[in-house]
């Protein structure tokens, strides 16, 4: 993702901008993240937020495709043991469709969810779980306690907001100790079981 970023901002607006200035928006749905990397940038969107984005989408899912990209540790287990349990599963992520599409598919993970929510142009991290819920409300699942799963603090702020339980698992570029506000921390998946016995 990094990489297609940084090509996409050098062929767009001509600025090499440091691995750092784009990872501290990951987390957030695409226009907001660009929109505060063009403020810290001081330039003008002038139409050239809609062109990083399509310039990252080309770049990302061609990147993807011709990767030898494997899910991290843990996770085809830990959903094969929801699955076997019998739990409702959705995917909720800030890529845009295509480009979730692609790494899913890639990973040969689709298979395991019912919901996909997407980054389709939501203001925030927050409306694209609550899309994640109208959709399962949508589908009259008969759950109990929603889970949200995050490597970043975005995701577990989001999760609060919904009144989930959140579980933060420091798989990703964020620290482990950004993720304090969840309400449980993993160092990966592997140890998921965890997740089973506090729930």
């Amino acid at each position: 993702h990094v990489q297609a970023y940084l090509k996409a901002y050098e062929d767009v607006t001509g600025f090499k901008i440091p691995r750092e200035q784009i990872l501290r928006q990951f987390g957030k749905p695409e226009r907001p993240m660009h929109e505060e990397v063009f403020k810290e940038l001081g330039i003008k969107d002038n139409g050239r937020i809609d062109q990083v984005i399509e310039a990252f989408e080309r770049n990302d899912v061609e990147a993807v495709q011709s990767s030898n990209i494997e899910p991290l540790p843990g996770v085809v287990d830990f959903l094969e043991h929801l699955v076997n349990t019998d739990e409702y599963l959705g995917i909720i992520t800030g890529c845009i469709p295509t480009v979730g599409s692609s790494i899913l598919r890639k990973l040969d993970l689709s298979k395991y969810f019912t919901i996909f929510s997407y980054d389709t142009g939501f203001p925030s991290r927050v409306e694209i779980v609550k899309n994640a819920i109208n959709q399962a409300d949508s589908k009259k699942y008969n759950y109990q306690k929603i889970v949200v799963i995050g490597d970043t603090d975005k995701d577990i702020k989001a999760g609060k907001a919904v009144n989930a339980f959140t579980v933060g698992v420091a798989t990703g570029h964020a620290p482990k100790s950004s993720l304090f506000e969840a309400d449980l921390v993993l160092d990966s998946l592997e140890e998921y079981n965890k997740i089973m016995e506090e729930l």
